[in-house]
């Protein structure tokens, strides 16, 4: 007879479930890259007339006699200007969507990514909720400041530093 007994099933490892402050986080991020992302289009694609509306809430005047009676040259600055931003908004917003994305797995690369795009991200939008601007640009940049700073405080709660350590072991 033999003393060698049949080994059972070896228990494996309770699965690890998504904490829900990494979907807050990833929710977050995407609240401020879309929001971003929203005001680098109407930014890149507003043109002269978005610049002579922004000039007119700057100047406090209405835009037609601002059309009217301003250089070209000023507005054409104004659009570059408008343009300019709305491509450093896009750039940032799409890098955090990106790595937004990629911290699915809450990996420390991926939440430090995150948390340097959404920074930019805030900046930018910051800038444009505070300067004179359409109303939609300051909305979508109060938006995009509030994703942001969410994103970041979120990201680096403890429950996802013990989600990606889980998952590592």
């Amino acid at each position: 007879m033999s003393t060698h007994f049949a080994a059972g099933p070896v228990p494996s490892a309770p699965a690890v479930n998504r904490p829900a402050t990494l979907l807050a986080a990833l929710v977050a991020a995407a609240v401020g890259a879309l929001a971003t992302i929203g005001n680098a289009i109407v930014m890149r694609t507003g043109g002269d007339d978005l610049a002579v509306e922004v000039l007119a809430s700057a100047l406090g005047r209405p835009p037609e006699l601002i059309s009217t009676m301003a250089p070209s040259s000023v507005i054409a600055d104004v659009s570059d200007t408008l343009s300019t931003r709305g491509t450093m908004a896009l750039l940032a917003g799409v890098g955090l969507v990106v790595f937004a994305l990629l911290m699915r797995k809450a990996a420390t690369w991926s939440r430090v990514l995150v948390t340097i795009f959404a920074v930019l991200t805030g900046l930018i939008a910051g800038r444009v909720a505070t300067d004179d601007g359409s109303t939609i640009m300051i909305v979508l940049g109060i938006l995009g400041v509030l994703g942001a700073v969410a994103a970041i405080v979120l990201t680096w709660l403890p429950a996802n530093g013990r989600y990606a350590k889980a998952l590592k072991n």
